[in-house]
């Protein structure tokens, strides 16, 4: 129930507001159920746990990708960013590290209309 509600909701969400969802749709879980399944998912490298200053969301992506956060409504959206391999082969030559994998995180507020 947890991972289904998470791959339709496609957001962000805490163990409060899956736990509230899921009983709203008449579905009996309790808070502990709730946090178990979190738990066991994320450390089976199904879904994401992103830790924010006002606690822990979940979302449904475990593959590498990076997140803009919005900084008037605080939604974050999923992004696939690729960095150019030259930008890429400079920060290993910086670092002396092979890159693997990454993620950015961006934060911004939506542009005005024009």
């Amino acid at each position: 129930m947890v991972l289904d509600l998470l791959w339709v909701e496609k957001s962000h969400l805490s163990a409060r507001d899956i736990f509230e969802r899921l009983n709203n749709l008449g579905r009996n879980i309790g808070h502990t159920s709730v946090y178990q399944n979190l738990e066991a998912l994320q450390s089976a490298g199904v879904i994401e746990c992103l830790d924010r200053a006002s606690g822990r969301l979940y979302g449904y992506r475990s593959d590498p990708h990076s997140h803009l956060t919005c900084t008037k409504t605080g939604r974050i959206q999923d992004l696939d960013v690729e960095l150019p391999a030259e930008l890429l082969r400079q920060i290993e030559a910086h670092t002396g590290y092979a890159i693997e994998s990454y993620t950015m995180q961006f934060t911004g507020h939506p542009l005005a209309s024009l």
